[in-house]
């Protein structure tokens, strides 16, 4: 099953997943299979074990797109809200200002930006 992480708290390590079927499921750090701590709005795969997620695989991690963005486009996400207050990503060029994208995007829309295949 996809969700999305909704919220983590670092010092619980735990957090919800809401998931396609619009339930929410209790994940926990320990449950993630390698990346670093989850941050919201990544999205997972996982499998649903009563109302927790067990055996969660990143798709889309914030971290990982960053890492990318940097290294291989010299760009970075920023974190926005959009003019309806809806929390946004923005992809920034530092080295050419002309190239900065007014626009606003999900998480998802940045993967596909980025032509990730998920």
């Amino acid at each position: 099953m996809r969700g999305v992480v909704t919220s983590y708290n670092r010092q619980k390590c735990a957090g919800i997943i809401t998931a396609d079927d619009g339930k929410e499921y209790t994940i926990s750090r320990y449950d993630i299979d390698g990346l670093p701590v989850p941050e919201r709005d990544d999205i997972v795969d996982f499998e649903p074990d009563g109302d927790n997620a067990t055996d969660s695989v990143p798709i889309i991690s914030k971290f990982l797109l960053r890492r990318y963005m940097k290294e291989k486009k010299g760009l970075r996400l920023v974190e926005a809200k959009d003019p309806l207050g809806n929390r946004r990503y923005m992809i920034v060029n530092d080295e050419d200002w002309k190239q900065n994208f007014e626009r606003y995007y999900t998480l998802t829309e940045v993967a596909e930006y980025m032509g990730f295949d998920f």
